[in-house]
């Protein structure tokens, strides 16, 4: 099974580098807070963001939140 997945994530990367770029163009969404402790809606997203089912983005900040220890965050389309 392993061999299998691994056959299949080889071609799907084959096909997708073969496919011709496009201009890629991205819109800011949110501009986190610059002066942690201070920022209750968090500051220093920390890693990639997951998307569920519905569409929704979910995140993780390193600094800020209530205690400083940062915060999750979603945004919603």
């Amino acid at each position: 099974m392993r061999r299998f997945a691994a056959i299949i994530a080889t071609v799907t990367a084959l096909i997708w580098s073969s496919l011709p770029a496009a201009a890629s163009t991205y819109r800011v969404l949110y501009d986190f807070c610059p002066h942690a402790p201070a920022c209750l809606d968090g500051a220093g997203p920390a890693a990639n963001v997951i998307l569920d089912s519905k569409g929704d983005i979910f995140g993780t900040t390193q600094f800020g939140g209530r205690h400083n220890v940062g915060t999750i965050f979603e945004l919603t389309p």
